[in-house]
């Protein structure tokens, strides 16, 4: 039976529950037997009660050999009814996909452990303390069981002075049968013990004893102005992201200077005006200030925002200015198409200076007597295009035309060829001569011509 279990490494070989669960076979001819489709072990053996549960004359049987720490075995369908057959257990599989999963736990030791081991043992054979040691190649990490030791025997450890090389053998776990022996090879090195931070620090982050760590660098890969001593850390922040277990330069941290600045209570939108009680005094770090920010809280009072101010946040100068608010009248009521304007529609609101757009109409004579060319809407600003004057004369009206000729000042009746308000310029046909001329409307009556001069034959 033992032929039919494979074996398989405990990373890539996934998990029991990948496969199809069996606790409790159909076909089971005993019901008090049952198959453990998933088996975990301690040790060198796998036992017939460690596969079937239930009634069992010798549960101790060792039926199979254990995978290794850390690694699985596959006990298939036909190995399982090979063994049931051959310790006389009445149970057959349903079918191929009746298996078990049996399954070592184990511990790992990391190649930088083995390392550290191997240095204690070259230290104390007379290597220098402030030495390190690289292996030639890449050391493995090895799984042992969980209740063997991790510590390794350093065997044979050797360091020659005049080439500065080391060898070593290893055997995992100490004392142990079943140990892993490593050979090993490489070079040792003086190295300097280098300040880093535990995590990654980004800029204007103040530095403190708890985010620092000690690494041994090799002595030739210190690069000049790098910082060897952890108080030269401590209290400083790094002018730019700094890495994690990273070696740290002069350059790379300022010292921290705490300035009080002003800041905004609560955020603010661009029709805020900012008052005293708006601003509250913080202690920030002076080298994560922006070049401009406000440090004189009488600075922000009475001015506005230009966008939307965060709470909490340095302002800078160009963030606020001093807004001129201006009265602009405005629509007390909704206002329908064609309907003339009077000092009863409007009301005032103060707005800022900057938001007024250059044709709205900010003085009440300009609105008053005019007629809305569309509906207009309360509180909404009056903008020229909107209103018309109303309208002072038809076409076809019979008006009189005024002009003045070597200052005599002559009348007639005209037609007028279009309609017109006050003010404005328009055609009219003298009723004797049908003349026409360019003339400007008076009144309702009324018009003048506008340029003597000037006639049309229209």
């Amino acid at each position: 039976p033992l032929a039919a279990a494979t074996t398989v490494d405990g990373k890539t070989g996934g998990s029991a529950n990948t496969l199809p669960a069996n606790t409790l076979p159909a076909n089971t001819l005993d019901e008090g037997l049952r198959l453990n489709t998933a088996i975990t072990v301690q040790g060198d053996a796998v036992t017939l009660g460690d596969v079937f549960q239930g009634y069992l004359s010798r549960p101790e049987k060792v039926v199979a050999q254990a995978p290794k720490p850390g690694q699985r075995m596959i006990l298939s369908a036909e190995w399982l009814e090979d063994t049931a057959r051959t310790y006389g257990l009445d149970w057959r599989p349903v079918n191929t996909f009746d298996r078990a999963v049996v399954y070592q736990p184990g511990q790992t030791v990391s190649g930088a452990e083995i390392i550290a081991q191997v240095k204690a043992a070259l230290i104390a054979n007379g290597m220098p303390e402030n030495y390190g040691v690289a292996n030639a190649t890449t050391i493995a990490p090895i799984t042992v069981a969980m209740k063997a030791s991790t510590e390794a025997d350093v065997r044979e450890a050797v360091y020659n002075e005049s080439n500065r090389t080391f060898s070593a053998l290893v055997q995992i776990p100490r004392n142990d049968p079943q140990a892993i022996f490593i050979q090993l090879r490489g070079a040792a090195f003086p190295t300097v013990q280098l300040p880093v931070l535990k995590a990654a620090a980004g800029k204007n982050a103040a530095i403190t004893a708890d985010m620092i760590d000690i690494i041994d660098v090799a002595e030739d890969q210190v690069r000049p102005a790098t910082l060897t001593d952890p108080n030269q850390l401590i209290g400083k922040t790094p002018k730019m992201f700094l890495k994690a277990g990273q070696p740290i330069r002069e350059n790379d941290v300022t010292q921290i200077t705490m300035v009080d600045v002003p800041v905004l209570v609560t955020a603010a939108d661009r029709d805020t005006r900012i008052t005293k009680a708006d601003v509250k005094i913080v202690s920030m770090n002076a080298a994560g200030l922006p070049a401009d920010a406000v440090t004189d809280a009488a600075f922000l009072v009475g001015k506005t925002p230009r966008r939307n101010l965060v709470a909490g946040t340095p302002v800078r100068r160009a963030d606020v200015a001093i807004v001129k608010q201006i009265e602009v009248p405005v629509l007390a009521r909704d206002v329908a198409r064609g309907t003339v304007l009077t000092a009863d529609d409007i009301t005032f609101v103060m707005m800022n200076e900057g938001e007024v757009m250059g044709d709205v109409v900010t003085d009440e004579a300009g609105i008053v007597g005019q007629t809305a060319r569309l509906m207009l809407r309360a509180g909404q600003p009056l903008r020229k295009f909107s209103m018309t004057k109303p309208i002072a004369v038809e076409r076809n009206q019979m008006v009189t035309v005024m002009w003045t000729v070597k200052s005599m000042n002559l009348t007639a009746l005209a037609k007028t060829m279009e309609r017109g308000a006050v003010g404005e310029v328009i055609r009219v046909t003298n009723a004797k001569s049908n003349q026409t001329v360019l003339a400007e409307i008076i009144d309702s009556r009324t018009v003048r011509v506008a340029a003597p001069d000037q006639t049309s034959s229209r």
